[in-house]
């Protein structure tokens, strides 16, 4: 008789070669008394099938049990509702429930499928099972891979064990999870209670004691079968799957071992068999799985790659119980023992070898070749730390990963060396300046300080950068070589505030420079004509934008003319004082003299204008009220005559400013429209999609309201959800050529209206609208979404562009008055980023619409096969099984259709089904549309019974083209309900 050790699967209940275990008892008496347990390994350890074993003894105790594999129904393309009703489905199976699931799930559309779980269990499965009850959650790391967070699950098998103290029943229930992932895996959410019940049993490999039964396989193999089985188990210490493959490497072998030979055979084997050339001998796959457990996942490969090389390498390291140690262990290649971490067995040392790890870094790191050759100078060779757009590179590759503590040594180290290197060059252009100061700048101190000067440049950091620009006599020339580097200092951290302090201090030095009391400098926004400003915020933290149009106040004039105003004391006594006397009233604070004076470049056009308020005395008393500290001479002709003293180099710092300003929003814009679009591939709900794309775009634009609305072809309307004021949602459906958004679904090009919408003569609709819903509508852009085809399928309609600073909400009783929040307008980059965005949003809501396409005709499908009576199977256009009812199922002796070829299945005695379904397949007309065949003989697939039966195929068309197929139904019936059903078709 031949033996088989079996070390692919799940061994059967029998199997001579199963090896029972200390584990095998702890689940057993803990899941008996009750105990919540779960058994965390690496793959190929035995887990599946100590389930099985286990199971089995607790059903011969009485105890009812079921099992459910995780892994069993895929992961890609399971929505939450299907992932629920299958796991109840499979409970309902193994316990032989009385539960029309079909009907009991669709009573309960109204609750979440969690809620659905629950009330299974308390409503169906403590009702109807008496006794005790164990249920095996097996492959639990699957749920990783699902497009939807398992949270709620976990949270819900925690919640059975809390419900024990209030529902009794509940103390009936138990469950034992098994899978190669820890605890903190389950729920993630770090708002949620950690899954922190239950007793882990620690599944180990085998102990000599434990193994010895394996011996039985190898007498007549060997002289001596116990020493052979200790040799294999001095390579595999224990490992479940490599034990029982040796031992049947042993069986396979045409020769039988000596006595006395044990040890150099056994090697013999192992070395040839295994570890020579692993990857193309690594039949059932076993290795390569530990590699890719340890490697599939970059953010944590290159960290738990160098603590295993340290285990390699030293033999031994401390076991902490971290998440880092546990999910190395959890790849098989480590073991805890004795309160160490130990490499598992020889044949893993030999093969997961220094010269594998070294490969392994190299093809996760970007700088392998750099810290190799760092670590072999014992960290001397200061020439391999990384520098310039290599450092930057790095950091940013290591950003979101955990790393090995010589990763962070080598990076921490190559950032310190490039402090050290920019403060020496900084130091050298410090040099440099204050000789340029002091005119002693000679031609060879220039020569030899600009190879210095560019390294600077080269090293541009916030710090740095604030230093430079804060000097206003550097001459800023220089600054310009930096272009380069915008890309890189974009992504420093704090980039934004560091910009904004450099113009809040240039700001500050001007009226320092002319003992004003308050100083602005008003950039010039081209493409909206608007001056605009950050005002510093003071104790609230952070910088406001403000902004007034170009032919506005008194900086709207000097831009607008390039001339200075200059008005002296008192200020209130000026026709110009108007408006500030306004904004005087609301800030409390007082003009007593003004100096306006535009900022011009090379070519005379206006870069910024400079407003200075109030004159001070000097020496100034800063105790004294501000009317007491007032020169009441004004701003003198002095005071422009030093201003322009430093006009080229303000004009400079500001040119600088602008460039980055606009680089920093662009790239952030950019930022934003990439996440924008990236957002829209999470969902194929339509709602949901259609919910995302109004969140995008209204953020992507700063909009205070996104609406989408969808062309229907059917009755030619745009149709959209719209959210009012009160926080409702009222359904609008508009002709398709009516409004602004039917405009741009009649013209398919953009519509952009800015400040003030009312002016236009097209807004009486919207002024109407308006004033039904309390609302108030400054500005619009409405841009065309269309499908991959290029066909239109709908506008993004976004109202009232933001503005920038603090203002007041929006007050209703205040209408038709424009607030000043809404005083802004959309811009031709605006528009752009919608174009961008809209071609991923109308592949997204193209998806969706499909998805929901296909949901209905599912939901058309489930209808009609509760209806029926016979049994009715559902198909693809090429002929594979889509949806089947129990009744088809039982005449074809068979369960779980779905994804098997229909002409497979069914064969009737004495004809051709395969001949009529190909014809179903093949029809163009009504002709050919129903095919049907009396009294024929089924011959069941699975049971091979016969059953007179009457068949109908019927072939359902494409909706989008009538002259193809796009399902098929066959009825296959008994009695007389076949035409009563295809009425209802």
């Amino acid at each position: 008789m031949s033996y088989k050790y079996i070390f692919s699967g799940t061994l059967p209940p029998d199997s001579p070669t199963y090896v029972k275990r200390q584990a095998d008892d702890e689940l057993y008496e803990g899941l008996k008394t009750g105990e919540f347990c779960y058994v965390l390994n690496s793959r190929q350890t035995g887990k599946s099938s100590l389930r099985v074993q286990v199971m089995r003894r607790l059903q011969a105790d009485g105890i009812a049990c079921a099992a459910i594999d995780l892994s069993m129904d895929g992961t890609q393309q399971v929505s939450l509702e299907q992932w629920y009703a299958s796991i109840i489905r499979c409970l309902s199976r193994d316990f032989e429930l009385e539960l029309n699931l079909g009907s009991w799930w669709r009573d309960r559309n109204f609750l979440a499928p969690v809620r659905r779980l629950r009330e299974f269990i308390e409503e169906v499965l403590l009702k109807q099972i008496t006794q005790k009850i164990v249920i095996f959650i097996d492959e639990i790391d699957s749920v990783l891979s699902l497009n939807f967070a398992s949270d709620d699950f976990f949270t819900f098998i925690r919640g059975c064990y809390n419900q024990r103290i209030d529902q009794p029943a509940y103390n009936r229930l138990t469950f034992a999870l098994l899978g190669v992932a820890t605890p903190s895996d389950w729920i993630q959410d770090k708002k949620r209670t950690p899954f922190n019940i239950g007793r882990a049993i620690e599944l180990k490999g085998f102990e000599w004691q434990e193994a010895e039964p394996l011996s039985q396989g190898l007498v007549g193999k060997a002289d001596n079968p116990q020493k052979v089985l200790q040799e294999v188990l001095v390579w595999t210490k224990g490992q479940p799957f490599l034990t029982q493959k040796l031992c049947q490497l042993v069986y396979n072998c045409k020769s039988s071992i000596p006595a006395g030979t044990e040890v150099e055979r056994v090697e013999h084997l192992v070395r040839s068999q295994v570890i020579e050339d692993w990857e193309t001998q690594d039949h059932p796959e076993h290795l390569r799985t530990i590699s890719d457990r340890l490697l599939s996942r970059e953010q944590h490969a290159v960290g738990l790659l160098g603590l295993y090389q340290q285990i390699w390498q030293q033999g031994e390291i401390a076991a902490d119980d971290s998440i880092e140690q546990m999910k190395l262990r959890l790849s098989g290649l480590v073991v805890k023992r004795q309160g160490k971490l130990v490499v598992y067995n020889p044949i893993y040392h030999a093969i997961f070898n220094q010269s594998w790890i070294n490969q392994a870094l190299a093809n996760l790191r970007p700088y392998s070749e750099a810290i190799t050759a760092w670590l072999a100078s014992n960290r001397q060779d200061t020439s391999q730390l990384l520098r310039r757009q290599k450092l930057h590179e790095a950091l940013a590759w290591a950003l979101d990963k955990s790393l090995s503590h010589q990763d962070y040594q080598f990076l921490t180290t190559s950032q310190e060396w490039e402090k050290r290197e920019f403060q020496k060059a900084l130091e050298e252009f410090q040099r440099y300046s204050e000789a340029k100061r002091q005119g002693k700048l000679n031609p060879e101190l220039a020569v030899t300080t600009q190879k210095t000067i560019h390294e600077v440049l080269d090293h541009l950091t916030p710090e740095s950068f604030k230093y430079i620009l804060s000097d206003l006599e550097l001459d800023f020339g220089v600054v310009n070589q930096t272009l380069s580097m915008i890309d890189s200092l974009l992504t420093s951290k704090g980039f934004d505030d560091t910009i904004n302090e450099m113009l809040n201090a240039i700001t500050l030095k001007t009226g320092e420079l002319l003992n004003a009391d308050c100083t602005t400098i008003f950039l010039l926004d081209e493409e909206n004509q608007e001056l605009w400003s950050l005002v510093n915020q003071g104790e609230s933290g952070g910088f406001a934008e403000i902004r007034i149009s170009i032919d506005q106040e008194i900086a709207g004039e000097v831009a607008t003319f390039k001339k200075v105003v200059n008005i002296p004391y008192d200020f209130y006594d000026d026709p110009h004082s108007h408006a500030a006397k306004e904004t005087d009233i609301k800030t409390g604070y007082r003009t007593y003299t003004l100096l306006a004076l535009p900022l011009l470049d090379k070519q005379g056009d206006l870069i910024a204008v400079v407003q200075l308020l109030n004159k001070l005395k000097q020496p100034l008393d800063p105790e004294a009220p501000l009317s007491e500290r007032i020169d009441i001479q004004g701003f003198t002709s002095t005071d422009e005559a030093i201003f322009a003293e430093f006009t080229r180099s303000i004009q400079l710092i500001i040119q600088w400013f602008r460039l980055l300003y606009k680089a920093a929003q662009k790239q952030r814009a950019t930022v934003a429209l990439m996440k924008a679009t990236q957002s829209l591939q999470c969902s194929l709900d339509l709602e949901e999609t259609i919910k995302k794309v109004m969140e995008e775009a209204q953020k992507l634009v700063n909009a205070d309201i996104s609406t989408v609305w969808l062309l229907d072809h059917d009755s030619n309307k745009l149709q959209a959800k719209i959210p009012l004021p009160d926080g409702s949602v009222k359904e609008f459906s508009i002709p398709r050529d009516s409004g602004f958004a039917g405009q741009v679904a009649t013209t398919g090009k953009p519509l952009m209206i800015p400040f003030d919408v009312y002016d236009h003569p097209n807004s009486q609709t919207a002024q109407q609208t308006d004033h039904k819903i309390d609302y108030r509508t400054c500005s619009l852009l409405s841009v065309p979404i269309f499908n991959p085809d290029k066909e239109l399928i709908g506008v993004t309609h976004l109202i009232n562009k933001n503005r920038q600073g603090n203002f007041p909400p929006y007050n209703p009783t205040d209408w038709p008055q424009a607030p000043d929040c809404w005083q802004a307008s959309f811009d031709h980059k605006d528009q752009e980023f919608m174009e961008v965005f809209n071609l991923q949003a109308g592949v997204a809501l193209e998806n969706a619409k499909l998805f929901s396409r296909v949901k209905q005709q599912k939901q058309d499908q489930l209808s009609v096969t509760h209806s029926f009576s016979g049994g009715l199977i559902f198909t693809d256009k090429t002929g594979r099984i889509t949806l089947a009812n129990e009744i088809a199922e039982c005449f074809l002796g068979l369960s779980n259709l779905e994804g098997k070829s229909v002409c497979d299945l069914i064969r009737i005695k004495d004809a051709d089904f395969t001949q009529w379904f190909d014809a179903a397949l093949a029809a163009r007309d009504e002709k050919h549309l129903q095919q049907y065949y009396p009294e024929q003989t089924l011959l069941s697939y699975g049971t091979e019974e016969e059953y007179t039966v009457n068949l109908s195929i019927i072939s359902i068309m494409d909706k989008s083209d009538a002259t193809q197929v796009h399902s098929t139904l066959v009825m296959i019936n008994e009695g007389n309900d076949d035409a009563s059903l295809m009425d209802s078709l």
